[in-house]
């Protein structure tokens, strides 16, 4: 086997992972929110980085977060961690959009008493379907699929499995390309 050939069954293998890994998360995501989050240090603006990834309501939620290290979180979150929950109907962050997809851009500030200076919040949410990850992950599979079945098929009706010219009458070497078949390497050994 070539490295092309190896390094294209790769792509098909992880591409076939990720369309089962989407499928099982959107049907597990109308009973179940799951949200794994990834909480950054702080840098040197004093701000804290966090990327959260829900999967809720058939939706994929991603929430990218950067606030001020001194900014108090209302419900105390390990820096990462993976936490489930039970979906609730009205889980709906962004809406609807379009085709299920949303994208929102906020930031916020918030004030205390002087003298101490106002907290920010500067916060990303994009949202997209299960079905926009897993649809286009089968098309390449599907593809290397195809191209399989149509392989085997001209090798039972005789023809070259390389070039796809008729080998009736020399079964041992194809005149076009040079290639030799499998009985005719069997019978050399």
């Amino acid at each position: 086997m070539t490295l092309k050939r190896a390094l294209f069954n790769f792509a098909v293998s992880v591409l076939l992972a990720t369309c089962a890994v989407t499928t099982t998360f959107c049907a597990r995501s109308l009973r179940t929110t799951d949200r794994v989050c990834w909480e950054g240090s702080v840098d040197r603006n004093n701000q804290r980085r966090r990327l959260d990834l829900s999967s809720t309501g058939g939706k994929i939620i991603v929430w990218y977060n950067r606030r001020d290290r001194a900014l108090p979180l209302e419900i105390p979150i390990p820096p990462s961690s993976w936490r489930t929950y039970p979906a609730k109907p009205e889980h709906q962050l962004l809406g609807r959009g379009v085709a299920g997809f949303a994208w929102r851009r906020k930031t916020w500030t918030y004030y205390r008493k002087p003298p101490a200076p106002p907290f920010s919040d500067e916060s990303s949410m994009l949202q997209l379907p299960h079905w926009a990850i897993a649809i286009p992950s089968m098309i390449w599979p599907a593809i290397a699929a195809r191209a399989i079945l149509q392989r085997r098929r001209a090798v039972r009706s005789g023809c070259c499995a390389r070039c796809g010219y008729d080998m009736r009458a020399t079964p041992e070497r194809c005149p076009e390309c040079g290639a030799v078949t499998q009985p005719a390497l069997a019978a050399a050994a």
